[in-house]
């Protein structure tokens, strides 16, 4: 009995001294990591890109099937490097859910080339699941985005 009372007491002590994350860190956090993760993509860097997702992460693209796994997030995303330019994601609402996971609302753009050569804005929607690491680092767990009506201008 004084052992579970110990360890109850140890666990009520580590939980007080955790370190807080406010809701505008949580966010300031979020957001760095999709500036990260719009600079990997629009550089072609796969690499860094990758280091971005967890190892079983999903993707799921509009119309798609979900994609498994860090190494075929990359290839699916890999394959829309120069189809998809200038492609910059914002964070809307993140919201911490538990100890090291949070959920985050956002959206995108980017432009594609008609076939006149000029550019076409397109915006998407998009849900991501993000989960902080052993190492501190925030990464994507789940993917979802939808497309949706070509931002005005």
């Amino acid at each position: 009995m004084k052992r579970i009372i110990l360890m109850a007491l140890a666990g009520f002590l580590a939980a007080c001294s955790a370190p807080t994350v406010t809701e505008g860190d949580l966010m300031a956090a979020i957001q760095e990591r999709e500036d990260a993760w719009s600079a990997a993509f629009n550089a072609g860097d796969a690499e860094a890109l990758g280091d971005i997702y967890e190892e079983g992460s999903v993707i799921i693209p509009p119309g798609g099937d979900p994609v498994w796994g860090r190494e075929n997030v990359v290839g699916f995303l890999s394959s829309l490097f120069g189809v998809l330019l200038d492609v910059q994601l914002t964070a809307d609402n993140v919201r911490a859910m538990g100890d090291g996971f949070a959920v985050e609302v956002g959206h995108g753009t980017y432009d594609t080339m008609a076939e006149d050569g000029s550019r076409v804005p397109n915006r998407i929607d998009y849900v991501i699941t993000w989960h902080r690491g052993d190492d501190g680092v925030w990464r994507y767990t789940t993917d979802i985005f939808n497309a949706s009506a070509a931002p005005a201008g």
